[in-house]
Formats: structure tokens, sequence, C-alpha cells
């Protein structure tokens, strides 16, 4: 896995982080076009297959990342939209996959959130990412001031089906320096361990006044597709802005 050696915002160097082996557990959703299009940075398109990706992890050991500045347990989780245009890929060029816009974002570790912030200006909310193995079912949450937002559940297997590495293409929208906004491409390399997974189940049960509610309904989402994996990547880092807003 390569990346480039730093990144900067408002001309602050920093340090890349690495988090290692995290159970990366991904839940492809039926999207609305129509809402998600009202929701995505402007300039932005959405990917014909209008689909919504829900990512989610539970480190509980800090050995298991670089620390952040603070080390310790770290859980994740997400919200973003495929899009049209720059898609990421594998290493060896064999797979190609939709380039992804951030809309709600959540992180349980205070010292990932302000290095996000600091690196590249993302803004993430707080909020407690769980999982547990039950059986070969896994089992994740997310908790947002103390009440359960999201609930999912996949079987999944324990022997591992191959091994891959490659990057992602993120956008998402940020504060400029001269002020206004402008959105960010964030380019995150990874290699991963996939296994199968199936059968996933997924619970929505947002308070009203959360802005998820801008392009989610609360209750059961149609799964299109999932998948888990374990995977290392080196998360955050916005190389160079695409276009004010």
């Amino acid at each position: 896995m390569t990346s480039k050696v730093e990144s900067s915002y408002f001309d602050r160097p920093i340090r890349p982080e690495i988090v290692r082996d995290a159970p990366l557990l991904t839940l492809f959703l039926s999207g609305d076009a129509e809402r998600l299009r009202r929701r995505i940075p402007g300039g932005l398109t959405l990917h014909a297959g209008t689909r919504l990706i829900l990512n989610t992890w539970f480190l509980p050991n800090p050995d298991q990342m670089t620390g952040f500045g603070a080390p310790g347990p770290m859980g994740v989780t997400y919200l973003a939209a495929e899009t049209g245009g720059e898609e990421g890929a594998t290493s060896d060029g064999s797979l190609h996959f939709p380039g992804r816009v951030w809309l709600e974002h959540w992180s349980s570790s205070a010292a990932s959130r302000r290095y996000a912030l600091e690196a590249s200006g993302l803004k993430i909310r707080e909020g407690e990412t769980s999982s547990r193995l039950e059986g070969d079912f896994l089992r994740a949450s997310l908790h947002v001031d103390d009440r359960p937002v999201v609930a999912v559940s996949a079987r999944i297997g324990l022997g591992k089906q191959a091994t891959a590495s490659g990057h992602s293409i993120y956008y998402a929208e940020r504060d400029a320096a001269g002020g206004g906004r402008e959105l960010a491409r964030y380019e995150v390399p990874w290699i991963s361990d996939a296994y199968s997974a199936q059968d996933a189940v997924v619970d929505f049960t947002f308070p009203d006044e959360d802005p998820a509610l801008s392009f989610v309904s609360n209750g059961p989402q149609v799964v299109e597709a999932v998948s888990f994996r374990r995977i290392t990547l080196v998360p955050y880092l916005a190389y160079n802005t695409v276009r004010a807003i």
C-alpha cells in the first residue's frame, strides 16, 4: 500500500495515520435519487445506480492504529452516496468502483475527529460505534447522544477469500482558507482481506432533528449488497481542492 507522504490544510503539515485490520462491514443501500441530489455538494453528480453506502467498524485495541495523537479504542460509521465521474480502483486495475461523497460521518475517537479536521477540514460527528460477533453473525450499532440510531447485522464467513489493495475516491465539503465553502477530494489507499457476507439487515431510528433524515427515512432499509473485509487504510487526507461551492 502506498500513500503520499504528507498532506496539509491551511498550510499545516500533517503526518499520515494508519488504521490496521479494521473489521469493515459495508452495506450498499437503495437510495432516494431526488433526496440525495438535494443533499450532495454542488458540482457532484450521483452515480447511475443511486446507491447509498453504510460503512461501519470498531477497533477496541489501540495497537491496531497509529493513534491520531491520542491512542484509544475507535469506532466509525458513515453514510456516503456513490458519485459519477472519477472512480477508485484496485492496484492491478482489474476492478473500478464509483467515487463517494460523505454525507454523515461519526467517530467515537475525539483524537481522530480532531485529526481529520486539522488534516483536511473534514468535520466528523461524535458517535459511539460498537460491534460484536454472535456465532457467525456480526452485529453493529451506532449510538448518538446515548440514543441508538443505526442497527446492523450480517452473516459473515471466517475463511479469507481474497486479498486486494487499491484506493477509494471520496469527496466532502469543508471551510475554505479564504472564507466560504469548497469541495475537497480524498484519495484513501487501502489493503484488505475479503470474507463472505450475506443476510444483511439494517434499521435506522434517527431522531426527528437529525440531518441524516434529509436523505434517508427511518425503519428497515433495502440492502442491495453487503461485504466484509479486514482493512488497513490511511484515512482523512485531502490532497487537493476540487472547486469552491
